[in-house]
């Protein structure tokens, strides 16, 4: 997992000599976990086209699935990978490949009946569309706006998610996607949006007592003065 330039290569050579050694006997045969740490190599890196090479690993996975290997089933975790790859892509030469491997494969997460996005593919989408459309771009908006729906609608909307849309969004776009367009909203607090919205997030129950704590303290300053 070296954020080293080359680290995607680098991966590439291990899982190579791994399967190499696997097929004279050893017991060193290539899991889900093993080419989701190829992915996240790749993702890490700064080789030019990295997002393409991390789907490339992903699509080996798929193949090796489909040929029996039941092991070999990818998961959310392995397409959110990819879509960090190229939320990563800040080579503008290759940034257009990146975003139609990021639209690729967060449909295909949408379209699968086995797959259950989290708040980080979500998140780590709407990352990929801030990085890789211009902020003229007519595209961004749209996109950001259905993927915060949907993000909605399974109740995914973790702090990551709110993060990722506030770096996305000039800050009134940011209010009214929350808000609708209620006058007079100048700031958004997480824990005061629809709890439907989030019901689904594993990492509410600690953020909301983190909330919960700094609440209490604040109100002992309070006190205080």
């Amino acid at each position: 997992k070296s954020g080293c330039k080359n680290s995607g290569e680098v991966a590439e050579q291990l899982l190579i000599r791994m399967q190499e050694k696997y097929d004279r006997g050893e017991p060193t045969k290539p899991n889900l976990l093993t080419m989701n740490t190829v992915i996240d190599a790749h993702a890490k890196s700064s080789e030019k086209g990295k997002a393409r090479k991390a789907q490339s690993v992903l699509r080996r996975i798929e193949a090796k699935y489909k040929e029996g290997d039941e092991q070999m089933l990818p998961n959310a975790f392995t397409y959110t990978t990819v879509l960090n790859a190229c939320a990563f892509t800040f080579e503008k030469s290759d940034q257009e490949e990146a975003f139609q491997v990021a639209q690729s494969t967060y449909q295909e997460v949408m379209k699968s009946a086995n797959l259950r996005p989290s708040h980080l593919t979500y998140g780590t989408y709407i990352k990929a569309i801030n990085t890789l459309l211009p902020r003229d771009d007519e595209r961004r908006y749209p996109l950001i706006e259905s993927a915060f729906t949907q993000c909605c609608e399974d109740g995914q909307l973790a702090r990551f998610v709110l993060q990722c849309l506030q770096d996305a969004l000039p800050t009134q776009s940011y209010l009214k996607l929350l808000r609708g367009n209620r006058k007079g909203v100048v700031s958004v607090n997480a824990e005061d949006l629809p709890s439907q919205w989030r019901r689904n997030v594993k990492e509410k129950a600690m953020y909301f007592n983190q909330i919960r704590e700094k609440k209490k303290v604040m109100k002992k300053r309070y006190r205080k003065r």
